[in-house]
């Protein structure tokens, strides 16, 4: 359980990919043709989270596709998961440009990721405007669906804190590991006994998971970019 917290985003394939029963296949853009593209910042760009949500149908076939997203960042939200993880969010960073993925989605996953996504109220699907998302095939697209955060990212030193995981250029503040930031926020709500303690009990004990992220708030900065709520 403590891996799975600490170790977020897990591990990703440094190119496009197709997810298939566990596993990465070779990327094939025409299987692109009738689906969404989501973006994946955080772990759903990882084969290993994907088997978490769709390894039950193991009919399941995702094309995941490397993107550079411009004047946005990848950052710890002001929340925590029900694993014990600090999530990520997207963040409006002038001037950065981040390395993500698109998950190409038929209706049914769609569906089936917001149901993992939006359960627990941290996250809405929304449209992003006029953004610049260039794709690994070259393809260079203006919209951009994807989660967003509802309660902010967590502010440290006047700024957003990036994930260590996720390559950005331009970046003005120091990147963490996810360890790295649940040690932060155990010291910084209370620190009372080991951060190890801090992580089971934000696993085991939802009431003090919730009280926790609530008291993340003060330290909270909302989303920061023009977007159309679609589903929340």
């Amino acid at each position: 359980m403590i891996a799975r917290a600490r170790d977020y985003p897990y591990n990703a394939p440094a190119g496009s990919y197709t997810y298939h029963r566990g596993t990465s296949h070779p990327f094939d853009p025409d299987m692109r043709r009738d689906r969404t593209p989501v973006l994946a910042y955080g772990s759903n760009r990882s084969p290993e989270q994907l088997d978490r949500k769709f390894g039950h149908a193991p009919e399941t076939i995702i094309p995941v596709e490397t993107a550079v997203l411009r004047d946005f960042d990848v950052v710890y939200a002001a929340s925590f998961t029900r694993y014990g993880a600090v999530p990520a969010m997207l963040q409006h960073v002038p001037d950065v440009a981040v390395e993500i993925a698109v998950t190409w989605l038929d209706e049914a996953e769609l569906a089936h990721m917001h149901s993992t996504e939006m359960g627990a109220a941290n996250y809405h699907y929304a449209a992003l405007h006029d953004v610049c998302l260039t794709l690994d095939t070259g393809e260079v697209l203006e919209t951009a669906y994807t989660y967003v955060g509802t309660r902010g990212h967590f502010t440290h030193d006047e700024g957003p804190v990036p994930l260590k995981a996720v390559r950005g250029d331009g970046r003005r503040h120091a990147p963490r590991t996810t360890a790295e930031m649940l040690a932060l926020l155990h010291d910084l709500l209370g620190g009372e006994g080991e951060v190890e303690d801090f992580i089971h009990r934000l696993i085991r004990d939802d009431d003090f998971r919730r009280a926790r992220a609530d008291d993340l708030a003060p330290h909270a900065t909302p989303f920061a970019y023009d977007h159309t709520v679609i589903d929340e």
